[in-house]
């Protein structure tokens, strides 16, 4: 390569230097940008076409506006141009709003109850169904809507949010949207995928149950409606002047069920404030603060089982009280006084002080109807081993009126008339078996009869032997009359005292029906004072629940025939496991067990002529004896016999207790209040009650 030609290749420094000096020189130059106002209509031109477009437009006509007036034309109409600089300015304000609208409401499109942009989600959620005209396209949305409403519950409750306003606000949106899809479902035969969307709605119902129960799981109030608009009215009971300057005061529960009011205890009681509560043809009266679980006075202690808040107005209800020593061990064979200081209820069917005595296990049953909505009902016990021991109040109650408390079909129905204390005509029905108390002047009745609902099937009378016949001098009768009466179970009691030989023998016989049992369960307990003997006419002391039968009858003892004596009576041995039946062929069959769950067993059963009944043990006769035997009385078939057989034998129990429950469970109204009442007793504080409806979840219905 020649010198010229490599030095073309690679250039000279002069024209190196001249390249850079152009560089810097275009460098230095100004740079020429578009203005603000020019990029920002570029920016809406591109990002709103719609504006875009318009403004070009409006340019556009402008210029022809220009063209055609001539020179002039901005003077001669400027009102023209001052109006569109108007609406120009209007529509990008517009336009700007609507894309912050737009930005906002899809941000919130993931918030949740409590977030500060969940109530634009919904109103958003609300505009875009109420134009959606389409029947299917506003089923599935409303499906969708639901769904996203029971996550946002499962969210509340996994973060532990569960404030009342936003459960009943979500829980409502949500039964809304359901109830929507229902109707559309049942008045459109039309509607595209019916079955499709039928079969979601039951996946839906059964992810709704399983919130409610984790509702409820958390608080029972979580699960309920707020009782908004209540009528609320506040009592101190004492008569000071300690809420907001008065002694009562009367106000409205807002929308969250919400009450708010000063109390000015200054170091006094707090259990001296009541509320009275009306709602939806409810009326019930509860202390503001709950009682204490347990009461105590030096070495001794009590508790009462069940605690509800109320019971139904003139609704017997079945407590237990237990007592116990400061050890916790039980005690027994103490008698205990019970009295309602308020006189607003009956205890055991009195009104006024009632004395019980503590079984083996330092337990002692009792009833409580409440007879007036006036006050509180505050029941106190002393326990008395020669001078009174205070214990307290053991039982602090409310009470309830409500509309059709009564009845449950499908459980126990009762009919009662006749004095608090007796007697009383009773009938007791939970659909398979119905008990009747109607003649209660016959001497010793327990049970009149107890008939197989829809069969001929028959049992009883059942009686106390000792007063099966006549009833001799100096016999004292109680009852019968109603225990306590709820949707699960209902009880009545009747007791016989009666002067046997040198001393008394006092029988008190306690009949429950529960819910699905096609028997009765009685109890009868035994109590001995002095030397009794025999009764007159041979019949044994230790002879109990005398089940008379007809003539006619075929009897069976586990399983065996058992032929009825013409005279006198027969002793058969007793086998556990084998419970007593009576076959009547011509009415069904009846049967009379010795369940496994009873403190003693019969040592034998008595047949005479014209019925059975059991034999306590020797030691059951005794001076000082207290024994509880427990018997079931019922109609049922073969299958029926045999069942209850074979559950005998397997050593289960075969007989369901009742448990008395609160019966204002479905009916009446929760309180939770705050703060505690050792923080309202320091002084003048501000309280508050959440108050609910028991009768309504937060699903509706």
């Amino acid at each position: 390569m020649s010198d010229k030609e490599e030095q073309n290749r690679k250039g000279t420094p002069h024209d190196a230097e001249d390249t850079l000096a152009i560089v810097e020189r275009i460098r230095s130059t100004p740079r020429i940008r578009p203005r603000a106002a020019f990029r920002l209509r570029m920016s809406l031109y591109s990002h709103l076409p719609a504006l875009g477009n318009y403004l070009v437009n409006r340019h556009e006509a402008s210029m022809i506006e220009r063209r055609i007036l001539g020179p002039d034309a901005k003077g001669r109409s400027g009102w023209v141009a001052s109006a569109g600089r108007i609406a120009t300015a209007v529509a990008v304000i517009l336009v700007l709003a609507l894309g912050a609208f737009g930005t906002l409401t899809f941000a919130a499109r993931n918030s949740n109850p409590g977030d500060a942009l969940y109530s634009l989600k919904r109103f958003r959620e609300n505009i875009e169904v109420a134009f959606t005209w389409d029947r299917s396209k506003k089923v599935e949305k409303s499906l969708v809507l639901a769904e996203a409403r029971l996550s946002e519950l499962d969210y509340l409750i996994s973060s532990k949010k569960l404030d009342a306003s936003s459960v009943a606000e979500v829980a409502g949106d949500y039964g809304a949207r359901r109830r929507a899809v229902e109707d559309i479902l049942r008045e459109d035969n039309g509607l595209r995928d019916a079955r499709g969307v039928a079969n979601q709605l039951k996946i839906i119902r059964t992810t709704e149950k399983n919130i409610e129960k984790r509702l409820a799981a958390v608080g029972a109030q979580a699960a309920l409606a707020p009782a908004e608009g209540a009528l609320v009215t506040l009592k101190d009971v004492s008569g000071r002047a300690s809420l907001d300057g008065r002694s009562s005061l009367e106000t409205t529960a807002g929308a969250d069920g919400q009450v708010s009011f000063t109390a000015n205890l200054g170091g006094r009681e707090a259990r001296d404030l009541e509320a009275h509560i009306e709602l939806d043809g409810r009326s019930e009266v509860l202390p503001v603060f709950p009682a204490a679980e347990e009461t105590s006075s030096g070495p001794l202690s009590a508790s009462v089982s069940p605690t509800p808040a109320a019971v139904f107005l003139d609704r017997p209800e079945m407590f237990t009280l237990t007592l116990s020593s400061s050890d916790g061990s039980r005690v027994s064979g103490r008698s205990v006084n019970l009295h309602d200081s308020t006189d607003t209820c009956y205890i055991n069917g009195v009104a006024g002080e009632v004395s019980l005595l503590t079984d083996s296990e330092g337990r002692c049953s009792f009833s409580v109807s409440k007879r007036s909505l006036e006050r509180v009902s505050r029941v106190s016990a002393a326990v008395v081993n020669g001078t009174p021991q205070e214990l307290g109040e053991v039982l602090v109650l409310g009470g309830l009126k409500a509309p059709g408390a009564g009845a449950d079909k499908n459980g126990v129905t009762e009919r009662s008339s006749g004095p608090a204390n007796g007697p009383q005509v009773i009938e007791l029905d939970n659909g398979l078996v119905r008990v009747a108390t109607t003649n209660t002047s016959r001497p010793g009745m327990v049970i009149e009869s107890v008939t197989g609902v829809g069969s001929t099937g028959k049992a009883g009378p059942l009686c106390e032997p000792l007063l099966s016949q006549a009833a001799p001098a100096g016999a004292k009768t109680v009852g019968p009359r109603l225990m306590f009466a709820g949707a699960e179970s209902a009880g009545y009691e009747v007791s016989f005292e009666v002067p046997v030989g040198r001393g008394t023998v006092r029988k008190t016989y306690r009949v429950v029906l529960a819910r699905g049992n096609p028997y009765a369960t009685v109890s009868c307990r035994v109590e001995v004072n002095g030397n009794p003997g025999e009764a007159a006419g041979g019949s044994p002391t230790a002879d109990v629940s005398k089940l008379e039968i007809a003539s006619g009858c075929e009897i069976g003892i586990g399983g065996e025939a058992v032929s009825l004596p013409g005279q006198g009576s027969t002793l058969v041995s007793f086998r556990v496991g084998a419970p007593f039946t009576v076959l009547d062929s011509s009415s069904g069959q009846v049967i009379f067990a010795c369940p496994l769950d009873s403190g003693i067993y019969p040592s034998a059963w008595v047949v005479g002529g014209n019925g059975i009944a059991f034999r306590l043990p020797e030691s059951a006769t005794r001076d000082g004896a207290d024994e509880t035997l427990t018997a079931i009385v019922g109609v049922t078939d073969r299958d029926g016999i045999v069942a209850l057989e074979n559950t005998a034998v397997r050593g289960e129990d075969v007989v369901t207790t009742a448990v008395a429950t609160d019966q204002t469970a479905g009916e009446g109204f929760l309180i939770v209040t705050s703060p505690s009442p050792s923080e309202v007793l320091n002084g003048k504080r501000r309280i508050e009650l959440d108050i609910f409806k028991r009768y309504e979840k937060v699903f509706g219905n």
